[in-house]
This record gives structure tokens, C-alpha cells and sequence, in this order.
């Protein structure tokens, strides 16, 4: 994303947006993993429901 200060960007965006439900990390038991990834709230919601939908 560019910015210089990942601490910066983790306490001003990244943490209320967790905290907020807003994204979801991929490996919640491993926070600070090279792999780490962050989805949204409905990306989450829609995977599941499309999920939901193809199994029958």
C-alpha cells in the first residue's frame, strides 16, 4: 500500500477495522504471520453463502 510506518497504519486503520468486525483475518491464531491476510466482513459473508448454495 505504500505506507512507510506499518505501526502508523496498524494502530490508525487496521485495528478499528478489526476491532469493528469490518475485516477478518485469515490465520486469526497466528497475528503476526509473513501470510497474514485481511477480507472483508462481507467478503466472508458472500464466500459462505455461495458455498452454502452449490451444495445441495
Amino acid at each position: 500500500m505504500g505506507y512507510r510506518n506499518r505501526t502508523f497504519f496498524t494502530r490508525k486503520y487496521l485495528t478499528p477495522l478489526l476491532q469493528k468486525g469490518q475485516l477478518q483475518m485469515t490465520q486469526p491464531d497466528k497475528p503476526n504471520s509473513r501470510n497474514q491476510k485481511y477480507i472483508t466482513g462481507k467478503s466472508r459473508e458472500a464466500a459462505a453463502e455461495k458455498s452454502r448454495m452449490t451444495v445441495r
